[in-house]
């Protein structure tokens, strides 16, 4: 049996000084750049692009991507080319809540849309709810008795 060495001799990087382990911030604070290092010690600058709420809703809701019950904040990530953290920080910040809330009042309101048209007057609740993008009838149940604070 021939045995091998257990030792690896370690790959050489270029150490980031201190000043760029820090994150750089424009003067309003909000925007971010982020400094990475590739696996050859290349910095590389990643800035997340800019939000604005024009930008956002013609995205999410001109698109009306919360139709996708698989909707999930990586998905809006790739979208915008950002982070999780200043995209999380934005819904927050300009919609007074979370991801999962801002989505599923989208949602609850495209329901309330699709019941009060004449064509779908006579259908069952239960029809309906796959089409405003909730994954089942017991999740829109629970998410309209949060949001709204009352019994179905």
């Amino acid at each position: 049996m021939l045995f091998l060495p257990l030792t690896i001799a370690p790959i050489p990087l270029k150490m980031p000084s201190r000043e760029q382990l820090f994150e750089q911030r424009n003067g309003s604070g909000r925007h971010r750049t982020y400094t990475r290092w590739t696996q050859t010690g290349d910095p590389v600058k990643v800035e997340p692009a800019p939000l604005n709420r024009k930008l956002f809703e013609q995205q999410v809701i001109g698109r009306k991507l919360y139709l996708n019950p698989q909707l999930r904040l990586s998905d809006l990530m790739e979208l915008f080319n950002t982070n999780r953290s200043y995209l999380s920080g934005f819904i927050n910040e300009t919609y007074g809540c979370g991801f999962n809330g801002y989505i599923n009042r989208l949602r609850l309101r495209e329901f309330e849309r699709l019941m009060n048209l004449p064509s779908n007057r006579k259908k069952a609740a239960t029809k309906l709810y796959a089409k405003a993008g909730f994954p089942n009838y017991q999740t829109y149940l629970r998410i309209k008795k949060k949001v709204y604070n009352q019994e179905s």
